[in-house]
């Protein structure tokens, strides 16, 4: 069985995401699951959140604030607001937090994000979670029993950035190379964003022949918003020859913010 060299060289040198969770029901938002601006301090910004009933029958809607992270191990986070220390969930005022929209209705939800006046440098970001609930009664015994039933749930994502962008920050974390049967192999690697500001990226993953120099194949992510302090995993399935020597070079970035990347040394043992 062949193995790989697991010899790692370091030679120089990531929403999902937008997030939304939808089960079912009539429930449909009709603006963006990410609300981004470029702010200063002491401003005051207003937006709306627009939603749609779908359905023939009154809908009940519910929205509170979390703040909101996640890892390379795939785990989502959605702590009370104000507990990470980039959360912009104190700054955001809800205009109404409960409310019903009529069948095939629309709502429009305003909210205001008022920036503190102080030192503040980076990104800061919360989520609104967005509710569905449909509320039956029940009659036992001459008591009226009230179930509610959770539908749809969608997140949005509200993002600041104050100051301007500079030098990423970006670690790489855990690169490991796995045989999955005969020339095929799964490469894996930790994007971690160690900086202040967000990252939007499209992480590549880009195999070079190091007898030739030859680019044998490149592989690329959709754009994914990495956040600080979260982290994300790379992984992708690769053709690899037992006969010839590799590097494996992960590169994000983009083109406003330049590009940072790590490149590894593999090879694969012979019989």
């Amino acid at each position: 069985m062949h193995k790989m060299f697991k010899k790692v060289l370091l030679i120089s040198l990531l929403f999902l995401i937008l997030f939304t969770i939808k089960i079912e029901g009539g429930l449909i938002v009709n603006s963006k699951l990410v609300h981004q601006y470029e702010v200063d301090v002491g401003e005051k910004r207003l937006g709306e959140i627009v939603l749609k009933n779908n359905s023939k029958n009154k809908i009940m809607v519910r929205l509170y604030k979390r703040d909101y992270s996640f890892n390379a191990a795939g785990k989502n986070f959605y702590s009370s607001p104000g507990i990470n220390p980039h959360s912009n969930a104190e700054w955001l005022l809800l205009k109404k937090q409960l409310f019903s929209i009529p069948p095939f209705g629309k709502k429009s939800i305003k909210y205001i994000i008022n920036i503190p006046d102080k030192m503040l440098k980076g990104t800061y970001w919360s989520m609104v979670m967005i509710e569905e609930y449909e509320t039956q009664s029940e009659n036992s015994n001459n008591f009226i029993k009230s179930k509610v039933n959770q539908n749809v749930r969608y997140g949005i994502q509200i993002v600041t950035n104050l100051g301007e962008k500079g030098k990423m920050n970006i670690e790489y974390k855990k690169p490991e190379v796995k045989m999955l049967k005969e020339n095929k192999y799964i490469f894996r690697i930790d994007i971690v964003n160690k900086g202040i500001f967000e990252l939007k990226t499209n992480p590549q993953i880009i195999i070079i022949n190091k007898n030739t120099g030859e680019i044998v194949n490149t592989y690329e992510r959709k754009q994914i918003r990495l956040y600080p302090n979260t982290s994300i995993a790379v992984k992708e399935k690769i053709s690899l020859d037992k006969k010839i020597p590799y590097k494996i070079i992960a590169i994000v970035g983009n083109n406003r913010r330049g590009y940072y990347g790590k490149e590894y040394s593999i090879g694969v043992e012979k019989d």
